[in-house]
């Protein structure tokens, strides 16, 4: 028992090697473990009160069952540095396939879910193409319909990213998670805030998990015409700016 033990701390630390070989190798004995572990601690849990991310009713709600906090008149991310920032354009390619469905006269698929996450896809994408990490160990992905969950003493909240962001594949975990993106028509775009608030407190839990140094989360919500732009801090406090 005791070399059984032994043996998982060591399975676990190799999942945060430097060596991505290493990390590989730890990464599918834990895939192997997962179900019987899943079943061990659901055995042994009580009972709980499940809550989907997409059926809160408001932000202030999901706050309150997230045990995080949002004022939004004090928590406004005020970034002014970022005007400093050298701005970046689209290839031109890109900006003219997106120029195009945003004046398409097919008005049937006109803000319509999938035509938003169309765009938030090129753009995205188009951005990660002109990263230079060709040569990096670990690269950026855009890992899209990413099952999420959270367990926060007797609740149980689940959901579902748009897109999550990652330098690994998310099945395995999502603390390396930079980025989580939510995408909704306009006229149900209010309530993308509750869902990226769930995705990012549990981006947060789970950095906190592997003890990463920056236990912060960010998210956009975006409708493609309007963005709006999250940071949950260390003391879960969620910040917002459009």
């Amino acid at each position: 028992m005791f070399e059984t033990v032994v043996s998982f701390l060591d399975m676990l630390a190799d999942m945060n090697s430097d060596d991505p070989a290493v990390r590989s190798s730890a990464v599918q004995l834990l895939t192997m473990l997962s179900p019987l572990m899943q079943q061990l601690a659901q055995s042994q849990k009580p009972a709980t009160v499940h809550y989907a991310a997409g059926r809160w009713k408001s932000l202030q709600e999901a706050c309150a069952n997230l045990q995080v906090t949002h004022d939004p008149q004090e928590h406004l991310w005020d970034r002014p540095d970022i005007d400093k920032v050298p701005p970046a354009t689209l290839s031109p390619d890109v900006d003219s396939v997106i120029q195009r469905l945003q004046r398409s006269s097919y008005r049937t698929i006109d803000n319509s879910e999938a035509s938003i996450r169309v765009v938030v896809e090129l753009l995205v994408l188009d951005r990660l193409h002109n990263l230079r990490d060709s040569g990096a160990l670990e690269r950026l992905q855009l890992h899209p319909e990413v099952d999420v969950c959270l367990t926060l003493g007797d609740a149980y909240i689940t959901g579902r990213a748009d897109w999550l962001l990652c330098h690994d594949d998310p099945q395995y975990g999502i603390n390396s998670t930079l980025l989580a993106i939510e995408a909704n028509r306009s006229r149900d775009f209010s309530s993308a805030d509750s869902q990226i608030a769930t995705y990012l407190t549990a981006v947060q839990a789970s950095r906190a998990k592997v003890t990463k140094i920056h236990a912060i989360a960010f998210g956009i919500t975006t409708d493609s015409n309007q963005y709006k732009f999250w940071f949950l801090d260390s003391e879960q406090r969620i910040f917002s700016l459009v």
